[in-house]
């Protein structure tokens, strides 16, 4: 979580975690000779199966997987993830603990058996 210069809000770089664990992975792999991980386990049509994304106060819309959601319940899972990462980046025991867990699940998107997507 951060804030910018000027702004009272909090953002996310969620994805941006994802894919710094991804790119150090790969760098690891490169030295070794390793092929590369893909990043996200991509699904038919190399679409990403997880995102959530705000449209407004009371709604987002939601992927997890193959369940799809729009709405004010998408909106809520949304400030639930948000609320929680600031937890984390304040380093509070509830933030900390929900992301340590969700982290581990969250390993299973990156596919480190494919052959790598650069030559």
């Amino acid at each position: 979580a951060m804030t910018l210069q000027g702004s009272s809000h909090t953002k996310l770089g969620h994805t941006a975690e994802l894919q710094a664990k991804v790119v150090c992975e790969n760098i690891k792999r490169l030295e070794r000779g390793a092929p590369l991980c893909r990043y996200p386990l991509q699904s038919s049509g190399f679409e990403s199966n997880m995102y959530c994304v705000s449209l407004g106060h009371t709604h987002a819309s939601m992927r997890f997987g193959g369940f799809v959601h729009n709405g004010f319940f998408a909106a809520f899972v949304k400030w639930c993830v948000e609320w929680s990462k600031v937890a984390q980046a304040r380093n509070r025991l509830v933030g900390l603990l929900l992301w340590r867990i969700a982290d581990f699940f969250l390993e299973f998107t990156v596919d480190k058996g494919e052959q790598p997507l650069m030559p």
